[in-house]
């Protein structure tokens, strides 16, 4: 994966690394360095089915934004979705945040495939449009909820 990622701590939104991705048909990304994820880090990555990022704990705006493919998220330590993170994200079914406190403006905009969600109770707010245009979201659990902002 070295070849591809510079994990020493964030990895950033270069054309080259994006490029580097689709060309080799990753449909599975699977890191235990990165901490960050920079603006557009795999924005139009249409091979990405899956992430699994346990150890990153800030995730820019427009991170997955119109990976299409991307099917399943599992982001272990992170605490805040970005602005638009999975906006667009239309195969997506399977999120999980664990220690997920906030989230993001248009974090799922238009992830029509995401049928239900659970938030960790430490969530209190959920953002501003958070799931417009979501047409197949069916349940959304959050036990610890104390403000709903526009829909």
């Amino acid at each position: 994966m070295s070849e591809f990622v510079n994990t020493s701590e964030t990895m950033g939104s270069e054309d080259a690394v994006l490029d580097a991705l689709i060309a080799h048909n990753l449909a599975e990304f699977k890191d235990d360095t990165i901490i960050t994820l920079g603006q557009r880090a795999f924005y139009k990555n249409n091979v990405l089915a899956t992430v699994e990022l346990p150890s990153v704990t800030t995730v820019n705006q427009y991170a997955f934004q119109d990976c299409t493919a991307l099917a399943t998220a599992i982001f272990a330590g992170l605490k805040t979705l970005g602005q638009y993170m999975f906006s667009g994200c239309t195969s997506l079914t399977s999120p999980s945040f664990p220690a997920l406190t906030a989230t993001g403006q248009y974090a799922f905009q238009n992830c029509t495939g995401l049928q239900s969600i659970e938030f960790p109770s430490a969530v209190t707010t959920l953002a501003n449009y958070l799931f417009q245009g979501c047409t197949g979201l069916k349940t959304v659990t959050a036990t610890g909820l104390t403000r709903l902002e526009q829909y």
